[in-house]
């Protein structure tokens, strides 16, 4: 019986996790499925060398190369490598790179890393009110669509992408001229909070469907620091929302 409890606990450790991953894993490939197979192919090469867990860590912080890391592919590659311990050559193979890439962009994560020293403290903070503020009044600002409003809040190197499109804005005025250009159809969007990759995030919904029903369109994830939003990630691969919990619409 105390085979059978610890077996059902340690799966349950492991599912708990499923969510944070499909996200860290949707934003490295771009594929709401493709994600979803790596993340089960993952939970089982951790269930199966579960017996080999010494319980020791790296002493990378996750929420440290998050905020400190800048480009998308340092940043995979440092967690791969730094903090799950992968092989280069898995890397490689799962980023459809060389090994010498690989080992290059770690070299300069490192690097980043080093040079920015940041630190935990400048993640995302649910308990820190101005942080809450911040987040309250970019919902404000994209359900009105005030523009004017919105790119006050930005920092003044933001930066907005929607992968796996080849789409990248940098600086509020870019991104103020394509909200009211291209992305004038966000007018009278719904953002519902949710979390992405340890990463405070929002699930939006357009006012597409009949009658002006609301539905959903893309998952926005945002990295936050000093007081405003650095960056702005839409994912509009709407399977995310059933992968994340997310409701089809946001009255239910």
């Amino acid at each position: 019986m105390s085979t059978i409890v610890t077996g059902i606990e340690q799966e349950w450790s492991l599912d708990e996790h499923r969510r944070e991953l499909v996200g860290y894993c949707y934003r490295m490939l771009g594929s709401a499925f493709d994600a979803e197979d790596a993340v089960q192919e993952t939970m089982v090469r951790a269930w199966r060398a579960r017996d080999r867990f010494e319980g020791r860590s790296t002493g990378v912080d996750p929420a440290r190369v998050r905020c400190s890391t800048c480009h998308p592919r340092q940043r995979a590659v440092l967690i791969l490598r730094d903090v799950l311990r992968w092989k280069a050559d898995e890397v490689a193979t799962l980023l459809e790179t060389s090994t010498a890439s690989v080992n290059s962009a770690l070299q300069r994560a490192r690097t980043t890393l080093e040079t920015r020293g940041a630190t935990s403290e400048e993640a995302y903070d649910p308990l820190d009110e101005a942080q809450r503020e911040l987040l309250a009044q970019y919902v404000k600002a994209f359900e009105s669509h005030d523009v004017d409003r919105f790119v006050a809040l930005l920092h003044q190197d933001a930066t907005q992408n929607m992968p796996p499109y080849e789409m990248w804005l940098e600086g509020p005025e870019a991104i103020g001229a394509w909200m009211l250009g291209v992305g004038i159809g966000c007018r009278g969007s719904r953002l519902l909070p949710t979390v992405a990759n340890g990463a405070t995030a929002f699930a939006q919904y357009r006012a597409s469907g009949p009658d002006g029903r609301h539905e959903p369109w893309a998952l926005q994830v945002l990295e936050v620091a000093d007081g405003q939003v650095m960056a702005i990630t839409s994912f509009l691969d709407t399977r995310l929302f059933a992968l994340l919990g997310l409701p089809a619409h946001p009255d239910g």
